[in-house]
C-alpha cells in the first residue's frame, strides 16, 4: 500500500495565513518540512482521504494525476477538510477533461457521514446544477465498513465537535491495517471495542496540540494514551509505526522542534510528500 501525506498542518496551514506570531516566523525562515499545507492523504494513487483547500498546490508540489483518483473518503465537514468548490471542479464535464484510456474513471465515488452529505449536495446544487454523472455520494455509518478501490474502510467516531459526527477512519488493503486519526482528541471505547485484535501497521495521529493539553485535537500526551490503550487491546507491537501529523501553529513549535519531542516517545512527524510504502 502507498500512502502519501499530501498535506500535515492544521485548517490555518503552517505558518498560519495571516499570522505573525513568533513560531510562523520561525517555521518560515527554517522552510523545508516546517512548512505545512492543510492535511489530507492519497493512498495508492486512486484514493484521497479529505479534500483539503490546498489540493490544487499539492497536486502542483507532487505532480499527482489526480484524474486517476476513484474515490474520496471523508473525515468531517470543516473547510479544511472538505473543500466542497475543489470537489465540484472534477462534477462537470467542462471543468475537466478524463482520459479513460489512462485509467481515469467517469464517476469519482464520495463517503462521508451526514454533515458531509449536506454540504455536498448543496455544492451539486450551486455549483452543477444537480448534474451527477462525474459524482456520487455514499453516506456511511459509524463503526460500519465499506468497501472502495481495493481497500476496506470502517469509520470510527472521533471525538473533535460536539455538535456533529465525525471520523477517523481505519484502512485495510493488501495485507495491512492503518489508523487514520486525524481531528480527534482521546476516542471512546466503543472504538477501541471495535478493533480489538487487529494490528496495525501504521498509526497516524492528529497532534494539532503539540506539548498542550487536547481540546478537540490531541497533543503529546493524549498520543501517548492512544497508544497506551492500542496496546491494551491488542492492536500494536514493536514494528507498528507512529506518524504525527495535522500540525498547528498554535502548539507553539515548528516542526523541526516538535520532532525533537516526538522523538522521545517514539514517535515520528509526518510532512508534506511523505511516503509510506506498506
Amino acid at each position: 500500500m502507498r500512502f502519501q501525506y499530501l498535506g500535515t498542518g492544521a485548517s490555518e496551514g503552517f505558518p498560519a495565513m495571516f499570522c505573525e506570531c513568533d513560531v510562523c516566523r520561525r517555521a518560515l525562515r527554517a522552510g523545508g518540512r516546517n512548512l505545512k499545507r492543510r492535511s489530507n492523504v492519497l493512498i495508492n494513487d486512486t484514493v484521497l482521504v479529505d479534500v483539503s483547500p490546498d489540493l490544487y498546490g499539492q497536486k502542483l508540489a507532487y505532480g499527482l494525476n489526480l484524474a486517476k483518483v476513484e474515490s474520496i473518503v471523508v473525515t468531517h465537514a470543516d473547510e479544511d477538510h472538505f473543500d466542497i468548490f475543489s470537489l465540484m471542479l472534477r462534477g462537470k464535464p467542462n471543468y475537466c477533461t478524463i482520459d479513460y484510456a489512462q485509467g481515469g474513471v467517469q464517476q469519482v465515488q464520495v463517503y462521508g457521514c451526514k454533515p458531509v452529505e449536506t454540504l455536498f449536495y448543496q455544492g451539486v446544487n450551486k455549483k452543477l446544477k444537480g448534474y451527477l454523472e462525474q459524482l456520487a455520494f455514499h453516506y456511511v455509518e459509524p463503526l460500519v465498513p465499506f468497501a472502495t478501490s481495493g481497500l476496506v474502510f470502517t469509520p470510527l467516531i472521533a471525538n473533535h465537535r460536539r455538535d456533529e459526527m465525525c471520523y477517523i477512519y481505519m484502512i485495510e488493503g493488501e495485507g495491512k491495517r492503518i489508523l487514520y486519526a486525524n481531528d480527534t482528541d482521546a476516542i471512546g471505547e466503543q472504538n477501541y471495542e471495535r478493533i480489538a485484535g487487529l494490528h496495525f501497521d501504521l498509526v497516524s495521529m492528529d497532534c494539532a496540540r503539540g506539548i498542550l493539553p487536547g481540546d478537540g485535537h490531541m497533543g503529546l500526551g493524549e498520543n501517548r494514551e492512544m497508544r497506551r490503550k492500542l496496546e491494551q487491546y491488542g492492536c500494536v507491537n514493536d514494528r507498528t509505526r507512529y506518524l504525527l501529523t495535522h500540525i498547528s501553529h498554535m502548539c507553539g513549535m515548528t516542526h523541526d522542534e516538535l520532532a525533537v519531542e516526538a522523538k522521545k516517545y517514539g514517535f515520528e512527524m509526518a510532512y508534506d510528500g511523505l511516503v509510506i510504502e506498506l
